[in-house]
Formats: structure tokens, sequence, C-alpha cells
């Protein structure tokens, strides 16, 4: 089964403060992958943040950035107010829902899924296309290129946010996105392999595609 999502267009957002370590040495689980750039590595990194401890992350992350919403204007100290499409309101929705998520494992980095990625974020480089859907391709088609999966798979796709944080972050709130699917995506116990990739892109800046699999065998 495949599960494809819309893509997601949001900003960068404010990064609280943490008062205790996260275990790194069980969540930074691409740290050592030299075919990941640091930023991609740090994507795998946030992600696993959240899967394992969803409480502390809205906790930690997300709860501090209600103070600079009004309206629909996220208003943060010494940087230009940005439109959102729902306001604080899908943010307050986030952190409820990570709330009441159970923690699920870690993700483990797949080299095929990163290939798959990095194969989207070249074309969207070079078209400017915005989308799940390649000139010849799509998600599926793409993972099934460069692995064997089973199981389940899925994409994100971000749009302007330039940090793993911002990255995480805007597609956990989902905003404008009336079935939060890269929320869910994200929350899915059912993946167990990432493979993410990240690059500029001409209309938006900055672009990251992540693809999730139950599990994948490289070709």
């Amino acid at each position: 089964m495949i599960h494809l999502l819309s893509p997601i267009i949001f900003f960068a957002l404010f990064n609280a403060p943490q008062t205790v370590s996260w275990d790194e040495a069980k969540l930074h689980t691409a740290k050592n992958e030299t075919y990941l750039s640091q930023i991609e590595k740090e994507v795998i990194y946030e992600l696993n943040k959240v899967r394992t401890d969803p409480t502390r992350y809205a906790e930690e992350y997300l709860t501090p950035m209600t103070a600079y919403y009004e309206g629909k204007l996220l208003k943060r100290p010494q940087e230009t107010p940005l439109v959102t499409q729902e306001g604080v309101s899908a943010l307050y929705e986030t952190i409820e829902v990570l709330k009441k998520t159970p923690a699920s494992s870690a993700l483990k980095p797949s080299k095929a899924l990163y290939r798959a990625a990095a194969s989207h974020v070249a074309y969207q480089m070079k078209s400017g296309s915005a989308s799940h859907y390649g000139k010849k391709d799509d998600p599926q088609i793409r993972i099934e290129k460069f692995g064997e999966w089973d199981g389940n798979i899925g994409e994100n796709l971000s749009f302007g946010p330039a940090t793993a944080r911002d990255i995480v972050i805007s597609l956990l709130i989902d905003d404008g996105v009336p079935d939060r699917g890269h929320r869910h995506t994200i929350l899915n116990a059912d993946f167990h392999y990432i493979g993410t990739a990240t690059g500029p892109h001409p209309k938006w800046g900055y672009q990251c595609v992540q693809n999730f699999a139950t599990a994948i065998k490289e070709k």
C-alpha cells in the first residue's frame, strides 16, 4: 500500500531551548551515514525525537510558539510577520495530538529511500515542480527503482523551511492541509525506515523530500 501526501509550503519556526539532552546515541541514527548532508542527518534525528517522545516534543518545541501568533499572523521578534492559513488553532491541535500519541520506534536510514528522495529533489530543482509526481514517475516508481519494499511506503514534501526542526514542525502542524497527511506519516508506527534529501528550489527557496517504508532492501 502506498500513501501519497500533498506538499506543504510553510515557514521557519521558533526553536525552544532544551533543558535536558535527548538520547543522541539512540535517536541520531543517521549520524555516521556519509552519503547524507548534515541537515539531512538532522531531519532524521528530529523525526526520531517526535516519534519516540511526542509529548516532550510538543512541550519543548511547539508550546512556546503559541505566544507568537496574532490572529493568522506568526509574529516573532525581529522577523517579518508570516501569514498562516489557520492561525494558532492548527498549532494547538498539533500539541494535543502529540500529547495523545503513543511513542513509536526511531527510524533507521535507508540509502535506497535516500536515492529515491534525492532523485526527486534534483527533478524539482530543475523543473520548479512542487508535486509528488515527476515527469514520468511517482513515489512508488522512484522507490522501486532503488529498492524492494514491503508493507507500506509514504512520502512527505516540504517547501520553504531550511532547518531540520523547521521542516519537521511545519509538516507536523500541516497548516492548510485538511487531512493532516504529513503529520500522520511522521507519526505512523508502521514505518521503520527513512530516506530524506534536501536542496534548493527555484520558487520556494528550499525543499525537503522524505520517503518512508515499513521495510526496504537496496537494489
